[in-house]
């Protein structure tokens, strides 16, 4: 069936859905499609086993999708929205989440296609709860009640990472209120159940960043801040329960924030702050195999004591990793581009803004079109900032735009950034002024308020 603009006649959305019957070469179902909460779609139908429906609504998402099945014949395994045609300018949508989430945030999209957040829910940094939400629309402005993670004393989860495991649910590494690392594996898309397995107990764990591996399992890069060393551990189940393999990797003496990928050789990758060498030097690493059984370090930029505190790390479409950072002393907002797998000698370093002191809490993604996209803090005006990149270095006809400058609120702490369903940039952050955890979702890939294509 298609269904297209009145006006038009061409389509905006399409959805795909896969129905799988149950011994029956067809299946039969009622299908309703709700935009705004009104019925725009409603059909009892016979399908065969797989089926498209060519949908045209707006330019706006479909907010819900309900399937009733007769008989328990079918059922929905896939749902996926396209982007849109509509010429309807959008705006920034920002949605409080919480009222007491002032802490390092990580973001992700779930398996639905939804985002979840983790977060320390504590307006002192030692007493709150570790949280996590999983928001219910596409650009977080409806989600789920915070779910506890853990509830210990003492203000667990002032260091946390997300990603989303084989099994669809998410698995999270934090740093738990004695410093130790933890990981925790969710059984629900939403986190209502869980398990908590403790990784590497003996050591003191501050920053912490945890990807899944080309074999399926989570691998985590870490601070061991009793020895002041970078180490990594290589899980040997989905949950981090058993077999898991713990290494130091090299001589390096990480500070700050570090952040870690998996390059499309399949290999970790990750960047960090290295405080031995004066002075101290943002660094990538890569290790050697999918186990790390080798690793190797290589200094990126040394210009000023002020560089890579904060740090993010993303893969671009040549596959070669993209970093940003902050140099506080001289630069501000930073973009480094390699040009091979191991960042050796012909990385591009560019200077993306340097108006007044900015570039904290920056987090980096690649858009649809292959180019850099970087969240940001600007420290003068206390403004959450975005840039989405010209080209893929960053070296070139970027766009810089203020996402919220709620004065005389302080807003963009500890942003994290994604792409949403609809290839848009979503992200979230902290308003530290009221100790409000905050969600943006932009309209468009610049952030730029009421902005379209003619």
């Amino acid at each position: 069936m298609e269904w297209k603009n009145q006006f038009t006649k061409t389509p905006y959305l399409v959805l795909f859905i896969i129905l799988i019957a149950v011994g029956v070469g067809t299946a039969s179902a009622l299908i309703t499609i709700t935009f705004e909460g009104l019925t725009i779609f409603k059909e009892n139908a016979q399908f065969d086993k797989d089926v498209n429906i060519d949908g045209i609504v707006t330019g706006q998402a479909i907010t819900d999708f309900q399937n009733q099945i007769d008989n328990n014949e079918a059922q929905i395994t896939k749902l996926q929205l396209s982007a849109s045609n509509s010429r309807v300018p959008t705006g920034t949508i920002i949605t409080p989440i919480d009222l007491a989430g002032t802490v390092p945030i990580g973001l992700t999209i779930g398996a639905d296609d939804l985002p979840i957040i983790v977060y320390q829910e504590d307006p002192g940094f030692s007493t709150g709860d570790f949280m996590l939400v999983h928001c219910t629309s596409y650009d977080c402005s409806s989600f789920e009640t915070p779910i506890s993670l853990d509830t210990s004393s003492g203000g667990p989860g002032s260091f946390s990472s997300i990603a989303i495991g084989t099994d669809n649910f998410p698995i999270i590494s934090y740093q738990d209120e004695s410093d130790k690392l933890q990981v925790i594996h969710c059984t629900t898309m939403n986190c209502s159940s869980f398990s908590s397995n403790p990784i590497d107990p003996t050591i003191d764990v501050i920053q912490n960043s945890i990807v899944i591996g080309s074999d399926g399992l989570p691998f985590i890069f870490y601070k061991d801040s009793t020895n002041q060393r970078l180490k990594f551990v290589k899980c040997g189940n989905i949950d981090c329960t058993s077999g898991n393999s713990i290494t130091t990797a090299g001589a390096g003496k990480p500070f700050g924030l570090l952040s870690a990928a998996i390059s499309v050789n399949g290999l970790p990758i990750v960047t960090y702050r290295d405080n031995n060498p004066t002075p101290p030097e943002l660094v990538f690493g890569i290790c050697d195999d999918i186990s790390c059984t080798g690793f190797t370090a290589a200094a990126q930029d040394s210009t000023s004591p002020g560089v890579a505190f904060y740090t993010s790390l993303t893969v671009g479409p040549d596959g070669f990793a993209v970093m940003s950072y902050e140099d506080t002393n001289s630069a501000g907002l930073k973009v480094a581009k390699c040009d091979n797998q191991f960042c050796a000698f012909t990385t591009t370093f560019v200077i993306v803004d340097s108006v007044g002191l900015t570039g904290d809490f920056n987090s980096i993604t690649i858009g649809n079109d292959g180019f850099p996209m970087v969240s940001y803090f600007d420290f003068t005006n206390g403004d959450l900032k975005f840039v989405k990149c010209g080209d893929p270095g960053c070296t070139t006809n970027n766009v810089i735009q203020t996402v919220d400058d709620a004065a005389p609120a302080s807003v963009g702490w500890y942003s994290s950034l994604a792409l949403g369903i609809d290839g848009n940039p979503i992200i979230a952050y902290v308003d530290s002024s009221n100790s409000q955890l905050k969600v943006a979702k932009c309209g468009n890939p610049f952030c730029i308020d009421n902005w379209t294509r003619r």
